[in-house]
């Protein structure tokens, strides 16, 4: 199976919105579909995929509040989702201790069909949005390999900080890894 973790760097593309795009909060009964996307970006899981289905649930259900620290959006396009993105605050950085409290853009995944066509962009305009009135600044980080992923963020003003952080979900191209070196990166909310 071919990876397809990272999008293609290409710096003179810019995603233009594909019209028809819908984006919402997550809700348990799109676990199964998020989960395929995982698949056929990163490989199979390393645990079943019941097991990871049941997990996504749990996350989702304990996203519901508004008082929440996560949220997962997701990218539908005609009913089916083709993306989704992450967030949250951080504020238990004892094994991380290269990560700054705050809140964290925290992962965006496209299937690879629907790459280059502005999803990226949509989702993190989003989470940006939903940031507005809750902070002044916000964090992610990437793998070093990542260049799409940086290129992405440098739109919305994200400019590196650190740039060898140990953080949590780093992944090889051979292997999922519970921990990893990234760049760390802040951007102003605006």
């Amino acid at each position: 199976m071919t990876n397809n973790h990272y999008a293609e760097f290409l710096p003179n593309s810019h995603g233009q919105s594909d019209n028809g795009i819908e984006i919402r909060l997550a809700i348990p009964a799109d676990a199964n579909e998020i989960s395929n996307i995982e698949v056929n970006v990163y490989g199979e899981y390393p645990d079943p995929q019941k097991e990871v289905i049941r997990k996504i649930i749990e996350a989702i259900k304990s996203q519901e509040s508004d008082e929440s620290l996560k949220k997962t959006w997701i990218a539908l396009k005609n009913e089916k989702i083709i993306g989704f993105s992450k967030l949250g605050f951080n504020n238990a950085i004892n094994d991380f201790p290269d990560l700054i409290e705050g809140w964290y853009l925290t992962g965006i995944t496209i299937h690879p069909n629907w790459r280059r066509v502005g999803i990226g962009k949509i989702l993190t305009e989003t989470r940006m949005r939903w940031l507005k009135n809750k902070t002044n600044e916000v964090y992610y980080w990437s793998n070093k390999d990542n260049k799409a992923s940086e290129l992405l963020h440098k739109f919305f003003g994200f400019k590196e900080i650190k740039s060898s952080i140990y953080a949590p979900m780093g992944y090889s191209r051979n292997s999922w890894n519970k921990k990893g070196f990234s760049k760390l990166f802040r951007a102003a909310i605006n």
